[in-house]
């Protein structure tokens, strides 16, 4: 074998291939090293760009354009913005844009990217004739995250459907929302923020999401309280076969998603964001879902916990779970977590003001991982799991309120018998030694 010079050494590390699996320290490090690493690793790097916060009404003071016309104060934008696309324009897969009153930079930037796959749109306005244009022009995107979107549509395009790309694997859509606008309406992006900022955000209807043409999702994500939209999540369980992960809220789910979910042999992840508690849970049938191999629940209140139990328990061949604690329900957790034979991964949340930590010890034979967030790393007591024979690593996630007792917490750590620990700043690795 031909021994490598320094040159094809570099050239090895800066490859495409092995960057994806760096995390952004070393990544950093690596770009640090020399002159010729910066060159060669900055553009395969490069292949996220976010224009968060490049408000219109900012660029317009900037340029005194009280006698621009928004093409123009485009153009102004586009001199920070084309260099940029020049230079980068190939290596650009995912692009954010938000907090921005002219949609005409969603327009200019999504033609200019010609390999662009991810597109993140975040509290802007955008008429609904602009959008199926753009979406039309990205053949290759996969992924579509709209936030605080609003679409905008007149009585000439109101029964148009939305068309979204034929690859689309995830999209992700939370607080969306569309309004009528008169169709005389001069479209100039000051014009039609002004008119329709002015209305009430919460009394826009929700955004139609067009089910009919989305048929290869892998991901999706809905965070809405809307209930219409516990239809729209049943519809694309339905015409999406290799759906693998749903995330939503617990509230939007009813007895025919629970239904759906229990016969989709690919759908295995089932992730809850945040609940405040504040509706009412539809499902009152918890049929056995056998192909699901993770549930994770965010933040959940007390009193939904009859809820989350039962639906835990209709999953007994769960592999991941993630589950909030409290002191007053411990004996219950401790049974649910027991009949998941099959559990590898465990992360327990402390949803409580309680300064303890769990009082069971836990006996599931298969467990790898055990992840406490928010719970007192001094109080955590690894007689309760390190007899676990298969356990591997775990992993403490620290609050900063914590932080003032950090000499003590090292301490403590670095006194553990059978463990090597790794600090970081709200994390606490701890690796098992054999």
């Amino acid at each position: 074998m031909e021994k490598l010079d320094n040159k094809q050494k570099l050239n090895l590390l800066c490859s495409p291939d092995l960057l994806q699996y760096l995390p952004n320290n070393d990544k950093s490090e690596l770009l640090q090293c020399s002159k010729y690493t910066l060159s060669k690793c900055t553009p395969n790097r490069l292949s996220k760009l976010d224009l968060y916060h490049y408000r219109l009404y900012e660029m317009s003071t900037i340029f005194n354009s009280s006698k621009l016309t928004s093409q123009e104060i485009l153009q102004n934008q586009l001199t920070h913005i084309d260099p940029v696309i020049a230079k980068y324009k190939t290596n650009i897969i995912r692009l954010g844009i938000g907090w921005n009153y002219n949609y005409n930079l969603v327009k200019y930037s999504t033609q200019s990217f010609v390999n662009l796959t991810k597109l993140y749109l975040v509290s802007i306005i955008i008429p609904k004739f602009e959008f199926n244009n753009i979406l039309f022009n990205l053949n290759n995107l996969d992924t579509l995250w709209l936030d605080e979107f609003i679409l905008g549509f007149s009585n000439i395009d109101e029964d148009t459907l939305l068309d979204f790309p034929s690859l689309l694997k995830n999209l992700n859509w939370a607080s969306c929302k569309q309004t009528y606008y008169d169709s005389s309406m001069d479209l100039d992006p000051v014009v039609l923020h002004d008119s329709l900022s002015e209305i009430n955000f919460d009394s826009l209807d929700p955004l139609e999401i067009p089910t009919n043409s989305i048929k290869n999702l892998k991901f999706l994500t809905s965070y809405n309280a809307e209930l219409q939209y516990t239809r729209t999540i049943n519809q694309l369980i339905q015409t999406n076969p290799k759906l693998i992960q749903l995330s939503t809220l617990i509230q939007t789910l009813d007895n025919t998603t629970i239904k759906l979910i229990s016969r989709s042999a690919n759908l295995e992840k089932l992730h809850f964001y945040i609940d405040y508690g504040d509706s009412d849970v539809q499902v009152t049938d918890f049929l056995p879902m056998p192909y699901l191999k993770s549930i994770e629940f965010n933040i959940v209140p007390i009193h939904r916990l009859v809820y989350t139990n039962q639906l835990v328990n209709s999953c007994k061949n769960l592999i991941n779970l993630k589950y909030p604690w409290f002191p007053e329900t411990e004996s219950d957790l401790h049974g649910l977590i027991t009949n998941l034979e099959h559990l590898e991964y465990l992360t327990l949340h402390n949803c409580s003001n309680s300064p303890n930590f769990i009082s069971f010890k836990l006996s599931n034979k298969n467990l790898k991982t055990l992840e406490f967030i928010a719970f007192d790393p001094l109080k955590i007591d690894f007689e309760l799991f390190s007899n676990l024979k298969n356990l591997k690593r775990v992993k403490l996630t620290i609050y900063s309120q914590f932080h003032r007792y950090l000499t003590e917490i090292r301490d403590y750590y670095e006194n553990l018998i059978g463990w090597r620990v790794f600090f970081h700043k709200y994390i606490i690795q701890c690796w098992k030694v054999c």
